[in-house]
């Protein structure tokens, strides 16, 4: 949904058709700057991003390339495999957390043309993230509060 004039209007697409039982199966997480040209959602339960334009037109729809073996997407809502947990950005970029398992992870370096730019592969199950404007990324894991992470991009 999105507000024009102030109206509210439908925004983008499900990748998969939306019932009552299986709404939690489209669930995304948004990355968006008002001075960025597109949108960029990333889905909780699919390795898809879908890149919008402000008017809520779909762009690019891209698959992402998985080396996590997954099962097929079922009703069963505690079986879902998650695709991506977490995101963050800045200016230049989106950092978003996506694997199959706590423990097998990878952090994936985005731009906001819609380009992978880096997996990286952790091991890590990060709890928080920030990403400076100096593209500078900082992590907590839970399981470790203790220890800061940081990565520069």
């Amino acid at each position: 949904i999105k507000i024009h004039d102030g109206n509210l209007s439908e925004f983008g697409v499900f990748p998969e058709k939306f019932e009552r039982d299986n709404w939690i199966r489209n669930r995304k997480l948004t990355a968006g700057r008002p001075d960025k040209k597109y949108i960029l959602d990333f889905y909780v339960y699919h390795n898809r991003v879908r890149m919008y334009d402000s008017n809520g037109n779909l762009y690019k729809d891209i698959i992402v390339n998985d080396s996590f073996e997954r099962n097929s997407l079922s009703s069963d809502i505690a079986s879902l495999n998650i695709c991506f947990y977490r995101i963050c950005y800045n200016s230049d970029y989106i950092v978003a957390v996506y694997g199959n398992s706590k423990n097998n992870k990878e952090i994936q370096i985005w731009t906001w043309d819609g380009l992978l730019r880096k997996r990286l592969f952790t091991g890590q199950g990060f709890t928080l993230m920030c990403l400076s404007e100096d593209d500078t990324l900082y992590a907590i894991d839970s399981e470790k509060p203790n220890v800061l992470f940081s990565y520069k991009i």
